[in-house]
């Protein structure tokens, strides 16, 4: 990989997978290296390595949920859907992928109350800096603030939603490290 994040140098577990996935190419351990890229926000990364593992094991259950994840952070909701799609057909009772599915009918429903929002509040004429502003987004659900969702919300520069979330988070999990990450590659406020 072009760039290691330097927590990740120092983690003994993914060093171990990570070895183990130079050493063979076609081991299965390529999803948790995928996920700990993500983890890091190397989704470029984590795509690279999950692509091709998937490619080599179309069969493996982790390895599709973590490509449906990437795919979320990269706003890829069609594709998402259709790795997770893939997994439910084999697993119909997996909960990540059940939740995973939950989470992207809930940015889709933001995404119209969104577009809704916009269209009624068109202005056909700017009077002042505070009339530019950007319409509101919508309050996202209890059920979907997650760090995937602050994740989409900070790719598409919704940064104060992205921090609400992250905060959110760790208000209610002091220790989610993933949560601490994302809201620490915000920009200050």
């Amino acid at each position: 990989m072009d760039r290691m994040h330097p927590e990740l140098l120092n983690n003994s577990i993914f060093l171990r997978y990570y070895r183990q996935w130079q050493d063979d190419p076609s081991s299965i351990v390529f999803a948790s290296i995928a996920n700990f890229f993500l983890s890091y926000d190397m989704i470029d990364e984590a795509f690279k390595v999950c692509r091709m593992g998937v490619k080599r094991h179309p069969k493996l259950v982790s390895g599709r949920i973590v490509m449906a994840k990437i795919h979320l952070r990269r706003g890829n909701w069609e594709e998402a859907e259709d790795e997770l799609r893939n997994v439910l057909s084999v697993v119909p009772s997996n909960r990540q992928a059940q939740a995973l599915m939950e989470e992207i009918a809930g940015v889709r429903e933001s995404e119209r109350a969104f577009a809704s929002e916009s269209k009624a509040m068109r202005r056909p004429v700017v009077h002042s800096l505070e009339d530019a502003a950007p319409a509101p987004l919508p309050e996202p659900s209890p059920s979907w603030k997650t760090v995937t969702m602050a994740g989409i919300y900070a790719s598409q520069g919704h940064f104060d939603r992205a921090r609400g979330i992250y905060e959110a988070i760790l208000k209610s999990d002091p220790q989610n490290e993933a949560a601490r990450r994302g809201l620490e590659t915000l920009p200050a406020v």
